[in-house]
């Protein structure tokens, strides 16, 4: 986790993005569903790296829509204190951390409807 953690931090912090140029990052479902599980992984330490790589991938997927660099999203920002909760090992509390996890995947599947539409709308022009 630590390694995949890494990665993405040196891509969102390396990658040239082009401002206000939107593209598709297309393997962000995919990338998102395999780190999911990981959150409530009975190490603490691999329940808070797959929170902060879930926020790197939705960091970086608002880069990829032409977000600028410095633009805050609440829910992404939300993530930290959804890493400091994980760290408890109350079954309540790591349900609860899932479940405020879900309203960010919410999004995310807003996000992805959004770019199918688009899709759509540019497949028949």
């Amino acid at each position: 986790m630590s390694a995949a953690c890494e990665v993405l931090y040196c891509y969102h912090e390396n990658k040239e993005f082009g401002v206000g140029n939107s593209t598709t990052f297309t393997n962000l479902g995919r990338h998102v569903g395999v780190l999911v599980p990981r959150v409530s992984d009975p190490l603490v330490s691999v329940r808070q790296l797959a929170i902060g790589a879930i926020q790197s991938l939705l960091q970086i997927q608002l880069l990829y829509q032409g977000t600028p660099r410095d633009d805050e999203d609440a829910m992404i920002s939300a993530l930290s204190v959804l890493k400091e909760r994980v760290a408890r090992d109350d079954p309540n509390a790591l349900f609860s951390v899932v479940s405020d996890l879900s309203k960010v995947s919410f999004q995310l599947i807003n996000i992805i409807k959004t770019f199918i539409n688009l899709y759509l709308i540019f497949e028949i022009i």
